[in-house]
């Protein structure tokens, strides 16, 4: 059963290389998986591109140490920066023969399966993130160990570096292979080169010219492994020789295209149609035997395909438009009818008291 994951970081600035050895390194009884090395190192250069950083240049003596110290994890069942022997990253590395230091930082993780996961791992731990995106880098080295042994089933080891005086040259990211003859260099050497020169053999150079960290280059044509030298010159005539190298494979034709008819290719057999099978003879009433004649068969109709209903997008409902509100009429105001006045009747006038007259007496 696989343990839990576990991540590990160490950075360390060297100001000088005159540091003792503690002890002398082991040799490595197992061959490192290059492949899984190299995937490692693609993935981790790509991922500092993006960042707008510039690749590490794989360094042979890196993988040896960083190798080592992942199978010394799985031998020993520790997990630490400081090895069984009591040696410290930057006492192992000049153990190996990495010298001239400058500054080295170190990642180790266990229990991951691939070299994709465990980068990832990295990149999301912010001390391994500032490992792997370290700026005072120029190299790294890569180890990789599974075994049952382990308190993990695998160990993974990072190991970057950078030296006084040495500025490498980089080939398409630090890839192992290449289909074009066109590649991307980039060449380290910014604040200390003022010219450079290229070549494909050391013999053949570029005109000096003006350094520049990028360079687009042409390899020597055909296949295998292709080496670029880069020779840097300060303003001191001061020179410095880097290289690096990449195997030319030829582009993959695909599947899909005919295959070439040679001496040792086998031509493809034509497909025939199957022939019936002989039908057994029955025998009759005469005793004679009878092949009876097959019934005509009618050929199979392929099954009509029903149509794919295709389900009409909703319709968009056009918002209704409203209609503005219609502005009441204020109620007319008829005017006040005028009462005519009273009329005034006349007073009336009263008539004098009739005088009765007086009877007699």
């Amino acid at each position: 059963m696989i343990a839990s994951r576990t991540l590990c970081s160490i950075f360390l600035l060297l100001l000088c290389a005159d540091c003792s050895s503690l002890a002398q390194r082991s040799p490595m009884s197992s061959p490192p998986n290059k492949k899984l090395i190299q995937r490692v190192i693609e993935i981790t250069n790509r991922e500092r591109v993006k960042q707008g950083l510039p690749p590490l240049k794989r360094h042979d003596v890196l993988c040896e140490a960083a190798h080592w110290m992942a199978k010394d994890m799985a031998d020993n069942r520790y997990f630490a920066h400081q090895d069984k022997q009591g040696r410290t990253l930057g006492l192992r590395l000049k153990d190996f023969g990495y010298a001239q230091l400058r500054s080295v930082g170190e990642n180790i993780a266990a229990g991951q399966e691939e070299p994709k996961e465990v980068v990832a791992e990295w990149i999301r731990s912010p001390g391994h993130r500032a490992n792997l995106f370290g700026t005072t880098y120029r190299e790294i080295g890569v180890g990789y160990v599974a075994t049952p042994k382990g308190e993990y089933e695998s160990y993974w080891v990072q190991d970057f570096g950078m030296r006084s005086r040495i500025y490498p040259v980089v080939i398409n990211e630090e890839h192992a292979e290449t289909d074009t003859s066109k590649v991307h260099l980039y060449i380290y050497g910014e604040g200390w080169a003022e010219k450079m020169r290229i070549s494909n053999d050391k013999e053949h150079w570029s005109a000096w010219e003006p350094y520049v960290a990028e360079k687009e280059w042409e390899l020597e044509p055909g296949e295998g492994k292709r080496t670029v030298y880069v020779e840097l010159k300060n303003e001191d005539n001061v020179t410095q020789l880097s290289e690096d190298t990449i195997e030319f494979v030829a582009k993959d034709e695909g599947a899909n295209s005919p295959p070439k008819i040679g001496m040792n290719t086998v031509k493809p057999k034509p497909i025939t149609p199957d022939e019936p099978k002989p039908v057994k003879p029955v025998k009759g009433t005469d005793d004679t035997e009878k092949r009876p004649e097959p019934p005509p068969v009618k050929p199979e109709e392929p099954p009509k395909k029903e149509p794919v209903k295709m389900e009409d997008p909703p319709k968009k409902e056009e918002p209704k438009k409203e209609e503005p509100p219609k502005k009441e009429e204020p109620p007319k105001k008829e005017p006040p009818k005028k009462e005519d006045p009273p009329k005034k009747e006349p007073p009336k006038k009263e008539e004098p008291p009739k005088k009765e007259p007086v009877p007699d007496c």
